[in-house]
């Protein structure tokens, strides 16, 4: 049986993920495909099985409260600062993508 994919999250994003508060992340330069993957939370041993649903190419800048907040952020402002974070090389007109998963 072939392993499932991963996708890493910053240990940090555990609680929101597993409260429904967070149901996207949006990933910049990262292969990423529709279907059955593994949620992967640092250096956690223990995945979550999940199912990505959905990608969305965006553009960085374009990007709004409304995905901010389903990325478990307050806004817009606080999403940039952590994508930044997270992505020191990140262009200002980087093209990401929005990624919408579910826990199975």
């Amino acid at each position: 049986m072939t392993p499932l994919p991963q996708l890493h999250f910053h240990p940090e994003y555990r609680a929101a993920v597993q409260s429904g508060r967070k149901q996207t992340t949006i990933r910049w330069g990262e292969a990423v495909e529709v279907g059955p993957v593994l949620l992967r939370f640092g250096d956690d041993p223990q995945g979550w099985p999940a199912h990505i649903t959905r990608l969305e190419p965006f553009p960085l800048a374009a990007l709004t409260d409304a995905q901010a907040q389903a990325d478990g952020f307050q806004d817009r402002a606080e999403l940039l600062e952590r994508l930044r974070f997270h992505y020191p090389e990140l262009p200002v007109d980087a093209q990401v993508k929005v990624v919408h998963f579910r826990l199975d």
